[in-house]
């Protein structure tokens, strides 16, 4: 139970937005949370781990747009502070 439960709220977890990000706001944010962009719209961590997990999709940021809306999949917490700073971006 423990482990669905970490596995699903915070590897999987998704950030809408009805707010119109630029590419180069999303990039900026990115690399401050210490991602880069290897494919397009796919986030990888800059920092590689000595592990099996880099290149799981629990570690990923995917960036899709559907309906003018901007979906964010990925890490809970990497969504938490990639969300502070768009929004301190975009409102400042």
């Amino acid at each position: 139970m423990t482990i669905k439960l970490m596995y699903y709220d915070e590897a999987l977890s998704e950030l809408r937005t009805h707010i119109d990000i630029s590419q180069e706001t999303l990039k900026s944010a990115m690399l401050t949370i210490d991602y880069s962009e290897k494919k397009d719209g796919v986030y990888y961590p800059k920092k590689r781990m000595f592990s099996i997990f880099y290149f799981c999709k629990s570690e990923l940021i995917i960036h899709t747009i559907k309906d003018k809306n901007t979906i964010l999949t990925g890490p809970y917490t990497k969504l938490l502070k990639l969300s502070n700073i768009i929004e301190r971006d975009v409102y400042s």
